[in-house]
């Protein structure tokens, strides 16, 4: 009896893991300067760029809590956009982080990242970008439309 309680309780954890939730999260949505954001397990994600910059470095720590997420949509349609740096500790660019970010030409990426989501840069005007040897995944379509790319 007790090995079939026990099956279930570790079938019940991996089914609640698959969920594609973010287990950890223990806030919502906060904002602080430019950005809105909300804790994660390992730090935070950021949700939204609320600034207006045309050249934009995305913050290392918000209230002393480490940046490891560029989330989804997150910089979605912002047409001021034009050059981008991601500094070392994040590890994720959402899905569609900068899709529709038509006048971002450049941007930097840091070996920390490993993962770049779907259509993450789909639809900006890159002209410049180098993908580091550290990410592991690239979602569908993560450059469409970026034809000025080499």
């Amino acid at each position: 009896m007790k090995h079939r309680v026990l099956a279930w309780l570790l079938v019940i954890a991996m089914a609640v893991g698959l969920l594609g939730v973010p287990a950890a999260a223990i806030s919502p949505d906060s904002t602080e300067g430019d950005w809105k954001y909300e804790l994660v397990s390992g730090g935070i994600c950021l949700t939204e760029y609320i600034g207006s910059d045309t050249m934009v470095i995305v913050p290392e720590e918000l209230n002393g809590q480490r940046v490891v997420i560029i989330g989804n949509g997150c910089f979605r349609g912002n047409t001021d956009l034009t050059e981008m740096e991601i500094p070392h500790g994040i590890c994720v660019i959402g899905e569609e982080a900068f899709r529709g970010c038509s006048a971002l030409k450049k941007v930097r990426i840091s070996g920390s990242v490993n993962e770049i989501g779907a259509r993450a840069f789909a639809g900006t005007g890159l002209v410049s970008a180098v993908i580091p040897g550290s990410v592991r995944t690239i979602g569908e379509e993560a450059l469409l439309g970026c034809e000025k790319l080499y």
